[in-house]
C-alpha cells in the first residue's frame, strides 16, 4: 500500500512538474502562470527598436522634457536584474547612443498582452549618465522616483 502511494505520489508530481512550461530563453511571448525573463525582455525591446527603427537605422524616441526627438542607435539592453514594477508590469533599461556622440539611456515599460510580452511606453532615464529619475524597492516592485524626490532625498 506504502509502495502504490509511493508511486502515486511520484507520478503525479512528474506529471505536474512536466506540465509546466516555463517561458524559454529568448521567447518573447508568455502565458498566464509563466515566467518572464531578461532575454524574453531584451527580445521584445530589440523588436520594439527594430520596428521603430527608420532613418539610417536608427531610432526614433521621443524626449517630453527636452522636447526633441532623438535619433539612437542600440548599443545593449541591461540584463543585470528581472525589474517589476508591479504584479503584471517589467521596466528594463537600454543604452544608446545619438549621432554626435550622446549616451542616452531608455527604459522600456513592458507588459503580457494576448500571451505577448510587449513594449508598453518608453521614457528617456538618463543623458550623458546623469539620471532623470531613479527606483526605489519596495514590496518586492520597483517604484519610480521622481527628478525633484531625488534632489530632496539627497538634501535630508
Amino acid at each position: 500500500m506504502n509502495k502504490l502511494f509511493s508511486a502515486f505520489f511520484l507520478m503525479a508530481f512528474a506529471l505536474l512538474f512536466l506540465s509546466v512550461n516555463p517561458l524559454a530563453a529568448g521567447d518573447c511571448c508568455a502565458r498566464a502562470g509563466q515566467a518572464v525573463t531578461m532575454d524574453g525582455m531584451e527580445q521584445a525591446i530589440r523588436a520594439y527598436v527594430s520596428e521603430k527603427s527608420g532613418n539610417g537605422g536608427m531610432s526614433l524616441i521621443k524626449d517630453t522634457v527636452l522636447n526633441k526627438t532623438w535619433s539612437l542607435s542600440l548599443v545593449r539592453v541591461h540584463k543585470d536584474r528581472l525589474a517589476k514594477l508591479d504584479s503584471e508590469k517589467y521596466f528594463q533599461c537600454a543604452d544608446f547612443v545619438a549621432r554626435d556622440g550622446t549616451k542616452v539611456d531608455i527604459d522600456f515599460f513592458l507588459k503580457i498582452d494576448a500571451g505577448r510580452l510587449l513594449v508598453s511606453d518608453s521614457k528617456v532615464h538618463k543623458i550623458n549618465n546623469k539620471a532623470r529619475y531613479d527606483y526605489q524597492f519596495k514590496d518586492g516592485y520597483w517604484i519610480p522616483v521622481e527628478e525633484n524626490q531625488l534632489t530632496q532625498r539627497s538634501r535630508d
